[in-house]
């Protein structure tokens, strides 16, 4: 597991995957990797044949302009064993990936887009939408009595470079509207009275740089991160590349924090209305009417805080995500 290549929830849900099977691990990073290897000798490992290849998060390339399929020679097109397909980031290299899903027959097709029936009918393939989740255990772990200490939090990238990606520059100018900065660099609140929490890395390199220079940007390991949005009040959210619900949404649900996102339709179709949270319009005429709202009403939102927090732990943890897959391969 220690030479997995990929993001924090790429390794969180593998994490919850290999409490409840038995997995063998096969990609660059591992000792026992080789280019030459076709999937006879991956197999040749294996006292017994294995009932699923499981193709995860980072085993296509996510890199923009670069061929998608690793430097192997490992073809599943002829296997016989049960195929299962992770696609990932679907704003990078989709119709390659979707290509590399159709020619090697897989079984079953998951993916955390909500364009699931689209991809079916491209490839030919089942394809399940499966949402981003929570660790639940890493959450549990740091849920310690954590005061709220902050009016507001976000951490993240406020922009996504990646052409194709389809982000809006929403993140640019909520840091706009909070603070007076310089080529996306915060550098004074605006509001003196709303105590922050902002961590966040501009959209260029030399803005990036210089954030970090300046030591108004901080690295969070994943611990710090969790904590800092369960001392959060209010949790900022929007739409990740692709119009995505990211993991942050259903952490900031479980950290016990305020949802505050951006009004759009994706919001319903994730989570049915089932959670209590605030929207804001995508012109941002009404952010600070949001906050004022949530902020003074804080003490009375505590019923829909603790119902919110229940929810997510009882069904958005990839705990959760895990069983959902299972069930959908034992169907098969």
């Amino acid at each position: 597991m220690n030479a997995y290549q990929g993001a924090n929830y790429q390794l969180d849900f593998i994490n919850y995957l290999n409490k409840k099977n038995n997995l063998f691990f096969y990609g660059p990073g591992y000792s026992y990797y080789s280019e030459k290897f076709n999937l006879n000798d991956v197999l040749s490992f294996f006292d017994n044949k294995p009932d699923i290849i499981f193709v995860g998060h980072s085993w296509l390339n996510d890199s923009s302009g670069v061929k998608v399929k690793e430097n192997h020679l490992i073809d599943l097109s002829k296997s016989k064993l049960f195929k299962v397909f992770f696609l990932n980031k679907e704003y990078v290299n989709l119709k390659e990936k979707l290509q590399f899903c159709k020619n090697n027959k897989f079984n079953i097709g998951l993916t955390h887009h909500h364009n699931n029936l689209k991809y079916e009918e491209i490839t030919n393939t089942s394809f399940h939408f499966i949402p981003f989740a929570f660790d639940k255990d890493r959450f549990k772990k740091n849920d310690n009595n954590q005061k709220k200490i902050f009016d507001i939090g976000f951490s993240g990238i406020l922009q996504n470079i990646n052409k194709d990606s389809g982000q809006t520059d929403i993140r640019r100018r909520i840091n706009k509207k909070l603070f007076y900065s310089f080529l996306d660099i915060p550098i004074i609140k605006r509001n003196k009275n709303l105590n922050l929490f902002w961590n966040v890395i501009p959209k260029n390199k030399i803005p990036r740089k210089l954030s970090q220079i300046m030591k108004l940007y901080k690295y969070y390991d994943l611990d710090e991160y969790i904590r800092k949005i369960l001392q959060s009040k209010i949790y900022i959210n929007t739409l990740s590349p692709y119009n995505l619900i990211s993991p942050r949404y259903f952490e900031t649900l479980a950290a016990g924090s305020i949802l505050l996102c951006q009004k759009s339709k994706f919001n319903k179709q994730i989570f049915n209305d089932k959670f209590d949270y605030f929207t804001f319009e995508d012109d941002l005429s009404n952010f600070y009417d949001k906050i004022d709202e949530i902020l003074k009403n804080y003490n009375s939102l505590k019923n829909i805080i603790n119902e919110n927090k229940i929810k997510a732990y009882a069904n958005h943890s990839w705990d959760n995500r895990v069983n959902q897959i299972m069930s959908i391969i034992e169907k098969k």
